[in-house]
């Protein structure tokens, strides 16, 4: 069919019209968004003018501009922070042959940080310390207040040299007082596996770039053992790479099958994660353990397969830590890191703050062995 000239002519005349009226609307909200922020700087102009001429000793402005920084940020939540150059350099510093650590990864929990989970076989591990656990004070120094970025610049150092750390933890009267001897962390993400009488057990620990490569050799090998079910323990795992949290989901979830989403102002910020899976894992059942420290990356697999209906989970609450941070790198050499999105599981449920709910809850704390595991093969061996 043939279009008439002339109405083509008028399509793309209605087209050019209606783009040009809504760039020339675009550009004014523009103006008046900037406008707007002139007009509302205008007292902190003001303020910081007065301090800088009249206040009684000289001060420092750069200070008074990281202090009214820090305090605006203070009003949002604790993933919300400035850097900086000093520390956004420090942090973005490559450990790898240099640098140490404690083998902890930390968030900011009651205005202090706390360890979402000590790393396998790392100095934090071996000498007991605890997701959960509250470093209140750094060489002395207290850490109320601090963001996660300044706590890690602290705890890093060379290997071999020693950091003094204070830890509150929940239950216990008195603190409790570490010297810790930095290391080299390396760590894989699958470091452990087994088959338990014809139930599969793996150990994930981490989400990095191979944890996917990783977790399906592990699978396959105990799928060619014959087990008829798998268990995922995703206890203590502090999470990862968004990437790899996909990559393993895909391992369970067949294609276009939705793995997690977010909420966010910023345009494109509402974004929905769909799996493209072309193998998937889904003859046996599978179960996944979890506890308050199994954070972020953890909680999107575990979010995402139980929403499914792919997987049950056992054992704790886990941590709540499912944000999207956007960083800004600022004229100076700082870095501004601000909360964009949160992250939903496919059923809608906030994993922020709240956490994951497991199917079967099972007593933190417990003497009576690992029973979050023998609560999963039992599960497993009666399918």
């Amino acid at each position: 069919m043939r279009l008439d000239k002339k109405l083509v002519l008028t399509l793309i005349l209605v087209l050019t019209v209606t783009t040009a009226a809504i760039l020339v609307w675009a550009q004014d909200q523009r103006r008046q968004n900037t406008a707007k922020v002139l007009e509302d700087l205008k007292p902190f102009a003001q303020v910081y003018e007065r301090i800088v001429d009249y206040y009684v000793t000289e001060v420092e402005t750069e200070e008074i501009i990281e202090a009214a920084i820090d305090a605006m940020l203070e009003e949002l939540d604790s993933h919300s922070i400035y850097l900086s150059k000093h520390e956004w350099e420090n942090l973005m510093i490559d450990t790898r042959g240099e640098f140490g650590g404690l083998g902890i990864t930390i968030s900011i929990r009651d205005d202090f940080p706390t360890v979402i989970s000590p790393i396998e076989d790392t100095p934090a591990y071996r000498l007991g310390i605890q997701g959960g656990d509250q470093i209140v004070e750094i060489e002395e120094e207290s850490t109320e207040g601090w963001n996660s970025e300044q706590a890690v610049s602290k705890l890093r150092g060379q290997p071999g040299t020693q950091v003094d750390i204070t830890v509150y933890r929940e239950g216990l009267e008195d603190s409790l007082y570490f010297t810790v001897m930095r290391e080299i962390i390396t760590v894989p993400s699958v470091p452990y596996m087994e088959n338990l009488n014809g139930v599969g057990y793996i150990r994930v620990s981490r989400f990095g770039e191979r944890t996917a490569d990783e977790l399906e050799e592990a699978i396959v090998t105990l799928e060619r053992q014959g087990v008829d079910g798998l268990i995922l323990d995703l206890r203590s795992n502090p999470g990862g790479l968004l990437d790899a949290a996909r990559e393993v989901s895909e391992l369970f979830l067949g294609r276009d099958t939705l793995i997690v989403y977010t909420e966010s102002r910023i345009p494109d910020g509402n974004q929905k994660f769909v799996s493209t899976a072309r193998r998937v894992h889904d003859r046996s059942p599978l179960a996944i353990l979890v506890n308050g420290a199994s954070a972020s990356a953890s909680e999107i697999v575990a979010g995402a397969l139980q929403d499914n209906g792919r997987a049950r989970l056992f054992g704790q609450t886990t941590f709540g830590k499912g944000s999207v941070q956007e960083i800004y790198d600022l004229a100076d050499g700082s870095s501004l890191h601000v909360t964009s999105a949160i992250w939903l599981t496919p059923k809608g449920h906030p994993i922020a703050g709240e956490g994951l709910t497991p199917d079967t809850p099972v007593a933190d704390g417990t003497e009576d062995g690992d029973v979050s595991l023998r609560r999963a093969v039992g599960y497993l061996e009666s399918e």
